[in-house]
């Protein structure tokens, strides 16, 4: 009887590490892309502020903000890039960068283009 017990909790335990563990990754992956937009969101401020920007500490440990001037239509609208944002955490997936108008647009790691507009996300986040 204890034997079952070990092995119905076992069977429970790695079903739930199965089903936890991609949500878990999935939120963690929102918060850094949360983080890289409020470092690109300051460092934009402070472009038309100051003229420059600064990646600040700590999260320039993780995030590194840059000039990224490109230009591009997403369904017929075209944008123009200001600054684009690397996440140390999210480099396997793409970066995200702001435009002109401050529309956030990701940049997958095969060249599609997803723009953040109201709740829309990237997908995988």
């Amino acid at each position: 009887m204890k034997i079952l017990i070990a092995l119905v909790m076992s069977v429970v335990l790695v079903l739930a590490v199965f089903i936890i563990m991609p949500g878990e990754s999935r939120l963690d992956r929102r918060a850094w892309l949360t983080s890289t937009k409020a470092c690109l969101m300051q460092a934009d401020a402070e472009l038309h502020k100051f003229g420059a920007f600064t990646n600040y500490p700590p999260e320039s440990r993780y995030i590194r903000v840059f000039s990224y001037t490109n230009r591009f239509t997403i369904d017929g609208t075209d944008y123009q890039s200001e600054l684009a944002a690397e996440c140390e955490r999210l480099t396997n997936r793409g970066f995200l960068m702001i435009t002109t108008n401050q529309i956030y647009v990701w940049i997958d790691t095969k060249g599609s283009l997803v723009p953040l507009i109201g709740a829309r996300r990237p997908d995988g986040f």
